[in-house]
């Protein structure tokens, strides 16, 4: 993959999170894929929590992909069946698939 600037989105309905929407800007820098920026957009109905999103929001900018512990995400707890960190994990793992480990 050539492109040092992308976009990806990934999109989680109908499970049982608020949060299906997660959209990642991504930079290669000195050969690492970085996290820039991440927005997480909810659903309507209903709805869910606004700081923990916004907390993984400031946490991962500028993170490398692969510096990313996903087996530590998948441990967290919510409310929905399915937490925030651990849609978070499916999301990095598709990454580390699309550009690498």
């Amino acid at each position: 993959m050539n492109e040092t600037k992308v976009t990806k989105e990934y999109s989680f309905e109908p499970e049982n999170t608020c949060k299906s929407k997660w959209t990642f800007e991504l930079e290669k820098v000195a050969g690492l894929w970085l996290i820039q920026s991440l927005k997480i957009n909810e659903r309507a109905a209903p709805k869910g929590c606004e700081g923990h999103p916004k907390s993984l929001e400031i946490l991962l900018k500028n993170r490398p992909v692969n510096s990313i512990d996903v087996n530590a995400l998948a441990d967290s707890y919510c409310d929905k069946d399915i937490s925030c960190s651990q849609v978070l994990a499916k999301c990095i793992n598709q990454l580390k698939e699309d550009f690498g480990k």
